[in-house]
């Protein structure tokens, strides 16, 4: 691995950590529970987070052939995890020094606003770590959400 993206790949790492760690923690049987209709489940974030990795591991050049499943037990759960995550290692073990400032995208927006590019390797190595972060948030707060008695902090209501 090039030294300039051992801190990045340190943080993703901390981030995957910490949502293995959470999903460890998570009730066992609330893997398709939803808080409302409409919401998504605790499968269907997993199942988000590992297709989107895959498609940024493909925008920086790995041609894996990602599964487009929704995972049904906690073992598929950390399967389709490690898959995505194997997609990661490999595009990162193999770039070299001259792939760091390619342009990968002009412009990105799949969920929202467009950002405007172009934008390199090394932002969506960035981009990952964001992404999983923010869905790490959603499944801690599903977590909470899901606690019989959440302890309350002196002040809130």
């Amino acid at each position: 691995m090039l030294p300039e993206l051992e801190p990045i790949m340190r943080r993703w790492q901390e981030t995957h950590d910490a949502l293995l760690e959470a999903l460890d923690e998570f009730p066992k049987d609330r893997l398709d529970w939803r808080p409302a209709p409409n919401a998504t489940t605790p499968a269907g974030i997993i199942s988000h987070i590992a297709r989107a990795e895959a498609a940024y591991a493909r925008m920086i050049g790995d041609p894996n052939d990602r599964e487009d499943r929704t995972p049904s037990t906690w073992e598929e759960v950390r399967e389709l995890l490690e898959t995505s995550a194997g997609y990661v290692r490999r595009t990162v073990e193999r770039l070299r020094e001259e792939d760091l400032g390619l342009s990968r995208a002009d412009q990105w927006g799949p969920l929202g606003p467009r950002v405007e590019g172009p934008l390199d390797t090394v932002w969506f190595l960035e981009q990952m770590i964001r992404h999983k972060a923010y869905h790490l948030g959603q499944i801690n707060y599903l977590s909470l959400m899901l606690e019989e008695s959440a302890p309350t902090i002196p002040g809130e209501h």
